[in-house]
């Protein structure tokens, strides 16, 4: 029922009402009960952050509350799940057979997919005819990320320098994209990963000697050609992540049903 022909059946002059003489306060009221509860979980909390890096990581959060989840149907998720490691006959404490990508990767540019992610480090050695298998399926569907990592050399936090370790036996096949994530205290990721040694730049990616290597997700929104990658790096900024929805909102399937043909 609309709220205004309830206003005028309760007795009151609809005209002498309006959204704001009720409104107002009651967001105040509602503001006023989030502030405490505010108070309250960072008197609690044991983490030791900041109060305005709270308030900043509350001020994201929120708009999620507030908003309704984004319509993606231009990208599926392929899962390497529980279910499809026992269909494909793959061991849990060894890499997969590389075989198996490159089927995946016939059967998707089969299928048209613009560009294929792989969300995975392929720095574990394996057997040539399974790297030559998968190196021929990259070149042959012409729009592959690979994953790469970003490394600390002599240990996390010694600040001695930095590289990025990815599969050289694919280098000349298929395009790197790091898949380190930029990780806040509450274990939320809010923003794109930014290379640590040129902070002020805002850059979604890391420089590996004098070659910059963008994040697994910036490096296929350049290879789909999205139009918000292709002037970004113009200027220095903060990058927030603007999440389609929750998890498993993105469309999705297994990995074992995606190598069927029927």
């Amino acid at each position: 029922m609309d709220w205004r022909r309830f206003i005028a059946k309760a007795g009151a002059p609809l005209k002498r009402i309006s959204a704001r003489s009720w409104f107002g306060p009651s967001i105040g009221g509602g503001l006023a009960i989030m502030a405490g509860l505010l108070l309250l979980f960072l008197k609690f909390d044991k983490q030791e952050v900041p109060l305005g890096q709270h308030l900043i990581h509350l001020s994201y959060d929120l708009q999620f509350f507030f908003r309704r989840d984004l319509k993606a149907d231009e990208a599926v998720i392929v899962f390497m799940d529980e279910e499809s490691h026992q269909e494909l006959g793959q061991h849990y404490s060894q890499p997969w057979d590389r075989r198996l990508h490159a089927r995946l990767l016939q059967r998707l540019k089969a299928e048209g997919a613009t560009v294929v992610t792989l969300d995975t480090l392929f720095t574990e050695p394996a057997p040539p005819i399974a790297n030559k298998a998968l190196s021929d399926a990259m070149k042959a569907h012409g729009r592959v990320v690979m994953g790469a990592d970003y490394l600390s050399i002599g240990g996390e936090g010694t600040g001695s320098g930095y590289r990025i370790s990815y599969s050289s036996d694919f280098r000349d096949a298929a395009a790197s994209g790091l898949v380190s994530l930029l990780e806040d205290p509450d274990q939320g990721v809010r923003q794109q990963f930014e290379d640590p040694t040129n902070p002020s730049l805002h850059l979604a990616g890391a420089y590996d000697g004098e070659t910059f290597v963008p994040t697994l997700s910036w490096r296929t929104a350049q290879l789909a050609g999205a139009s918000a990658v292709r002037a970004a790096n113009t200027q220095p900024q903060e990058r927030w992540i603007n999440y389609y929805g929750p998890a498993g909102h993105l469309p999705h399937v297994r990995y074992y049903a995606a190598l069927k043909t029927n």
